[in-house]
């Protein structure tokens, strides 16, 4: 309900906090028990990053459905960031790569295999910030353009933290890592002096 707030944990499951008897509840859901962390979808459904997998719950906290590199759904099955763009696609950040799922069609497809991926962030021009723990990414979801960015580029370091970053009001994206935190102030940024380089697809 619109009092209830979802707890993550690590080792007991899925809690709740209500905000208006200011009480809390544990176990109410206890697999999978080791979460990372929780988002809502456009559609009020749940998605749970685990270390074993990403799991969906609905609104209700009912049906659930799990998906793992088992399946071949996940590049990993560690996820440790989620991130929900406007077209409601999920996008995983796992210690393998993203993969990027449609939940109607259960289409999906990974990018950035083989990179440990920390937390996405879309910045207000609608360009995606991946970071990871060897870079920075900036990637085109209209033409499908990746950019990596290092420390010859300017970051304070390579290395970021698991699930370290926010979007501002204004629409810069800013991520922690082991140097401190980067901020992406993408409006002040053209292709043609933008520092980095183009990935292959």
């Amino acid at each position: 309900g619109p009092n209830m707030l979802l707890l993550s944990s690590f080792g007991n499951g899925i809690g709740t906090f209500n905000t208006q008897t200011e009480t809390f509840e544990k176990g109410i859901m206890v697999n999978p028990s080791w979460i990372n962390c929780i988002k809502k979808d456009h559609q009020q459904n749940y998605w749970i990053s685990t270390y074993s997998g990403l799991w969906y719950v609905d609104g209700e906290l009912k049906g659930n459905r799990h998906y793992s590199s088992d399946d071949g759904y996940l590049p990993d099955n560690s996820v440790n960031y989620i991130y929900i763009n406007r077209q409601n696609h999920v996008w995983c950040a796992t210690n393998r790569g993203i993969m990027i799922l449609n939940p109607m069609t259960e289409e999906h497809r990974h990018l950035l295999v083989g990179h440990s991926i920390c937390s996405i962030e879309e910045d207000a021009l609608g360009m995606l910030w991946i970071s990871s723990r060897d870079g920075l990414f900036r990637y085109n979801p209209d033409n499908g353009e990746m950019i990596e960015f290092g420390i010859e580029d300017g970051l304070g370091g390579s290395e970021f933290s698991r699930a370290a970053s926010a979007l501002t009001s204004s629409g810069m994206a800013c991520f922690g890592g082991i140097n401190g935190v980067t901020i992406i102030k993408s409006d002040n940024l053209t292709d043609s002096v933008i520092p980095g380089k183009v990935i292959p697809r």
